[in-house]
């Protein structure tokens, strides 16, 4: 959606760009899972986006992989664990992910 679209732009920051989902299928990259930040990534100039690849053999192996949980389940403390952050950007990471 275009209003979906609008507001991660409002409150877009690099660093704060989760990964997308893509499956390497027939030596396809088939993006399933963060559209919206990948496409507003590349909007607004950068080169790549961050992605984390599955390679997958067979239907059902990508069926197995559209199941999996995404970054949207990580609880905001798995988050700020995971990057090295000033006081800054740890507000920011609360302010958007918050309690």
């Amino acid at each position: 959606s275009i209003q979906h679209f609008m507001d991660i732009l409002q409150n877009f920051h690099p660093a704060l760009l989760r990964p997308s989902g893509v499956v390497k299928y027939n030596n396809e990259y088939i993006l399933w899972d963060g559209h919206h930040s990948a496409t507003l990534a590349l909007c607004v100039g950068m080169d790549a986006v961050p992605c984390v690849v599955y390679e997958c053999n067979s239907v059902e192996e990508i069926n197995q992989i559209l199941e999996k949980p995404t970054v949207e389940n990580i609880d905001l403390e798995q988050i700020l664990d995971m990057i090295e952050f000033t006081e800054e950007l740890k507000d920011e990471v609360i302010k958007r992910y918050g309690k």
